[in-house]
């Protein structure tokens, strides 16, 4: 994956497992167990990761895992997961080899972050990466060589004076860059002198090798500290000073134990609120939750512009209300819509449309009615073009909206048509381009789409569904409309006032069969009133085409019935 001009790709030396209250200090079990379960001994599930960026010519490794220099009794202490996970096999899936390692920048000597440092050539221990330099903190090297009591058990020479032996260190003081973009910082806290790594691929596009000042997406929290750590307070200080930054910049924050979500982005948990001394933040995404596993490595050369948290297919309310709400909790998060604009049917076919052309239908009746409260006016017409264009503003203004709204919140509009072609992978086609794009979750908000009516041709021209009425640039003279439900009801009442003979044909004994009887005869009385024909209980047996129109036959009570109108539009529902 790329970060600006950094290939970033995540390794792993595997799995291991350490005390649950050793990781969480003095954070009850109550609370930490909630986000990492513990097994019968208290421990918890702790990966290995590691991370090679590439630029260039360049590839630096970022920690080397536990290694293979542990016995069986270290082995079943920490519950070290064997397989082909271990660190040099998963550089290779990566695409890389052990030689292609110019740098091994190291942000301390623990034996979990420095195993793979050395490895054995014929009884002899030799540099793992044969053609690196490996970056190692000054007073960290001084402190692994006479370490005190409390944790002298983390450290293994072996892991280090071998480099020394072969000649291939780098020591620095405070902060480092061995190549263009990664920078070491000293950043006391777990000991003295650890280091975070930040990462700067240009354009804006930042990230953070946190190591163990957050080892962990349940250790964001500022006062949720190891037990392990030698100065808690300044790991306290040190995450109130970076995590804001991160929050507030969208950096790719890279989890170093975190066995579930090691990929994430921060999000401040009140809006508002964030501060350098608030430290309340949380990843953007729950912890452990169901399926929210980053995928394991994404492929080189794509860049982190084509990875998302969430990708919505759809743009309708389903979909631009989840994606607006997911991106203001923090998740990088895209939109697919196949249409040139966003906001789905309700919005350009159904819902707004509609309801401009009822607001302007509702007017006639209003103006042709005014002389019973006194007003007299002149009979009105009605001028459809001019109709069409202030439903098409009412449109257009609602959309821009949504387009503010995106903008506003962060989220990216993708416009195509979307499909599933792989578990994670989205394919986004327009015209003969396509394009995969990857996140975490997928939400389908791919709305409906008119119910046809079998046996009849909806050709768009006589024969009609919503999608066509709202588009018609005539009014019939008369109209069928079969399906008596909320659309068909509307469609009958707009066209009704826009001066059509209309005939309501519903097959269930009233019409809004879903409402209240008391609404549906009510709605039956005043329909009538208005001089629309009503019937229910009736049955389209078949459609003819005519000289004038179309001839419908049609089924009532056992009783056959012919009616003739001018077009006929399909209302029985919508699908999937």
């Amino acid at each position: 994956m790329r970060l600006g001009a950094l290939e970033l790709s995540l390794v792993s030396d595997g799995g291991f497992r350490l005390d649950g209250g050793a990781m969480f200090g003095v954070v009850p079990k109550v609370l930490w167990e909630k986000f990492k379960p513990a097994d019968e001994q208290n421990r918890i599930r702790m990966a290995t990761n590691c991370l090679l960026v590439e630029r260039g010519s360049e590839l630096l490794l970022i920690d080397t895992g536990i290694g293979d220099k542990h016995d069986k009794r270290f082995r079943e202490m920490f519950g070290l997961e064997d397989g082909a996970a271990r660190l040099p096999e998963s550089i290779r899936r990566a695409g890389y080899e052990l030689g292609d390692v110019t740098h091994v920048l190291l942000t301390h000597l623990h034996f979990d972050h420095s195993g793979w440092n050395a490895i054995d050539a014929g009884g002899r221990l030799v540099p793992t990466f044969p053609k690196a330099r490996y970056w190692l903190q000054r007073g960290e090297v001084a402190h692994a060589r006479n370490p005190n009591a409390r944790d002298k058990a983390s450290y293994d020479p072996r892991n280090w004076e071998p480099l020394f032996e072969a000649g291939v260190v780098e020591l620095f003081d405070e902060r480092a860059a061995p190549i263009s973009g990664v920078e070491a910082v000293r950043t006391p806290g777990h000991n003295a002198d650890m280091c975070i790594v930040l990462l700067d691929g240009g354009e804006g596009q930042k990230g953070a090798f946190w190591a163990d000042l957050v080892p962990t997406a349940a250790h964001v929290p500022a006062a949720w500290v190891m037990g392990y750590d030698l100065y808690p307070l300044e790991t306290v200080a040190g995450k109130q000073h970076w995590l804001p930054r991160a929050a507030e910049g969208g950096w790719l924050c890279i989890f170093e134990h975190e066995a579930e979500q090691p990929l994430g982005r921060l999000v401040a948990i009140q809006p508002g609120r964030l501060s350098r001394r608030a430290g309340r933040l949380c990843l953007a995404a729950p912890v452990g939750a169901s399926g929210s596993r980053f995928p394991e490595r994404i492929p080189r050369g794509e860049s982190m512009s084509m990875t998302y948290d969430l990708i919505v297919i759809g743009s309708g309310p389903g979909g631009y209300v989840a994606a607006i709400r997911a991106a203001q909790l923090g998740l990088k998060t895209a939109v697919v819509e196949k249409d040139p604009h966003f906001g789905g049917t309700c919005l350009h076919r159904g819902c707004i449309p509609t309801k401009a052309l009822l607001h302007t239908a509702t007017m006639l009746d209003e103006i042709r009615d005014a002389g019973k409260i006194g007003i007299e006016v002149a009979a009105p017409s009605l001028d459809l073009a001019k109709t069409h264009a202030f439903k098409q503003r009412v449109v257009t203004k609602n959309a821009k909206g949504i387009e503010h709204l995106f903008k506003k919140n962060g989220v990216e509009g993708l416009h195509g048509v979307g499909r599933l072609v792989g578990p994670n992978e989205v394919e986004v086609r327009r015209g003969e381009e396509a394009q995969v794009y990857r996140a975490r979750f997928v939400l389908i908000a791919t709305g409906s789409v008119p119910r046809g009516l079998p046996g009849v041709e909806i050709d768009g021209v006589r024969v009609l569904n919503s999608d066509h009425i709202l588009e018609l640039d005539r009014v019939p003279k008369s109209l069928a409309v079969i399906g008596a439900g909320a659309v068909g009801v509307e469609f009958a009442s707009i066209y009704a006032s826009f001066g059509a003979q209309v005939t309501l044909v519903e097959m269930l004994p009233r019409i809004l069969p879903l409402e209240d009887e008391e609404i549906s005869a009510e709605l039956t009385r005043q329909l009538k009133k208005r001089g629309i024909k009503v019937l229910t209980g009736a049955k389209l047996a078949g459609v003819e085409t005519t000289a004038d129109g179309l001839k419908l036959a049609l089924e009532q009570a056992g009783t056959a019935s012919a009616l003739e109108t001018e077009l006929m539009l399909v209302a029985i529902g919508r699908a999937p």
